[in-house]
């Protein structure tokens, strides 16, 4: 039979009406499964990506940018919008990010192909790690000027601000 939600699913696995469960999603309760003897836990390499594109049309990350070259020695060939998307993909903690969101148990990857398709797999590729000073370098170069004073929110308070936001608006709605 097909469960749809996933929540439900966990809950018919546990009062024993399932014999197999993918507890992917939850993985608090795949900890505890882990610890607790009744339980069989097995783990593989799974052909799953988390993918961010940006929307070039967009102004603030391409628009007419994506037409203007920089005139930056050494840098003729990088468009203005090429610039702003190397910059944010400098900024970004992609090791942090999978510490928060997943435990740390996501591989990273640098490029298209999964890891376990060796055959296709190509890591000669730009790899990208958080470097703020890079990021504002090429900020620089699309012509913007950013000062930095201080250093920025960790992920863990900008999700938790976002969360704390979203409660506001739902308590509101319920008024």
């Amino acid at each position: 039979r097909v469960i749809p939600d996933d929540s439900a699913s966990l809950a018919e696995f546990k009062a024993g009406k399932l014999d197999i469960l993918g507890v992917t999603v939850f993985p608090q309760e795949r900890k505890l499964m882990q610890a607790d003897p009744r339980f069989e836990v097995q783990t593989e390499i799974r052909d799953f990506y988390l993918f961010v594109f940006y929307n070039l049309k967009r102004p603030f990350v391409g628009g007419a940018a994506n037409y203007e070259f920089i005139d930056v020695p050494g840098k003729e060939e990088y468009t203005k919008g090429v610039a702003v998307r190397k910059a944010m993909n400098y900024a970004v903690d992609r090791e942090e990010m999978n510490q928060v969101l997943h435990d740390g148990e996501y591989t990273l990857c640098h490029n298209p192909m999964y890891l376990y398709t060796a055959f296709y797999y190509y890591d000669d590729v730009i790899k990208y790690y958080r470097d703020l000073e890079a990021a504002i370098e090429w900020l620089g170069y699309a012509g913007y000027e950013l000062v930095v004073d201080e250093e920025p929110l960790p992920l863990l308070g900008i999700v938790a601000a976002i969360g704390v936001g979203a409660a506001l608006l739902l308590y509101r709605k319920k008024k």
